[in-house]
């Protein structure tokens, strides 16, 4: 079990899009952690630790929730990640008085976080960028498509038939 004591708070009410801290909340810096393809909070194992050393060097870690976070992958667009990011960062900085920010971003996160230092109203507000583990789910998704298109008949052959529905892997 992972366990990370920190605090849960509302970063855009309008949307009850959360973040998660944990280390020091009163530091003036702080490290987001962007996770990947349906993550959510405590998304990779090594966290805790990196919490704690962080805390040791008077440093904050942020685990952010975006609409695009667990479930919501596929029904975002790198766009509104961006949007949201940026009310994560004025939320940090106007509420938080936090004055530097630096962003992990592991596997999708990577592309959220570059997409957003090319395009977000923010992009300033990030002082270092770490890619952890970087991937294109564009290009996945690309290179799966004979894949899909296999199990996407052998579906509509088993409803032909008549078969129960299952998982297919």
């Amino acid at each position: 079990m992972i366990s990370i004591p920190g605090t849960l708070s509302v970063y855009n009410p309008q949307t009850r899009l959360t973040m998660f801290e944990s280390g020091p909340e009163t530091s003036t810096t702080s490290v987001i952690f962007l996770g990947g393809l349906l993550d959510g909070y405590h998304a990779v194992p090594y966290l805790p630790v990196l919490g704690r050393a962080l805390a040791e060097r008077g440093v904050s870690l942020i685990q952010v929730m975006l609409s695009s976070s667990n479930i919501g992958y596929g029904t975002s667009s790198l766009l509104q990640d961006t949007q949201e990011l940026d009310i994560l960062f004025a939320f940090l900085r106007e509420e938080r008085a936090k004055t530097r920010l630096f962003v992990i971003g592991h596997s999708t996160g990577c592309q959220q976080i570059i997409f957003h230092s090319h395009h977000g109203q923010h992009k300033l507000a990030v002082q270092g960028i770490i890619l952890q583990g970087p991937v294109s789910d564009r290009e996945f998704m690309v290179s799966s498509l004979d894949m899909y298109g296999k199990y996407l008949r052998l579906a509509q052959r088993m409803i032909l038939d008549g078969k129960q529905p299952c998982i297919l892997v």
